[in-house]
């Protein structure tokens, strides 16, 4: 039986460690950015990581075997409430882009992280691959 063929999935296989602990670092270090939205929390006093999802990824070429991508990931991030008075919680539900780069021809085995921010999905990156490693081409 023949499989399917996704730089997605292959990246969800192979990187997903490192993009959860970059993830769980960008948080713990700088959740401010973000612009975290509670509809139960009056005042964001504490965060705490709970989970990553791959959600996008798009790739470029770059020269030789090596390709650019980017790894939207949705974090899944428990708020409390920083006023005493208040003893709520509640979950946000962010997105980052992770920026990486690697060698196909080593399988990606030495993939880095480049930058990590805060998602904007108007800034989706021009002349991307598709999932199959194919130029998309728009008219």
């Amino acid at each position: 039986m023949a499989t399917g063929r996704s730089f997605a999935e292959f990246v969800k296989n192979k990187c997903y460690n490192g993009l959860y602990q970059a993830a769980e670092d960008y948080v713990n270090s700088d959740w401010q950015s973000l612009n975290l939205y509670a509809r139960h929390v009056h005042r964001i006093g504490e965060v705490e990581f709970i989970d990553a999802d791959i959600k996008r990824v798009y790739v470029r070429d770059l020269p030789g075997m090596r390709v650019a991508f980017e790894v939207g990931l949705e974090l899944e991030i428990e708020v409390k409430e920083g006023d005493y008075h208040y003893d709520n919680s509640d979950t946000c539900y962010p997105w980052v882009r992770v920026c990486c780069e690697g060698d196909l021809a080593c399988g990606l085995d030495d993939w880095e992280i480049i930058s990590i921010a805060p998602y904007n999905p108007k800034n989706a990156p021009l002349n991307s691959l598709s999932d199959a490693l194919v130029p998309c081409i728009i008219e």
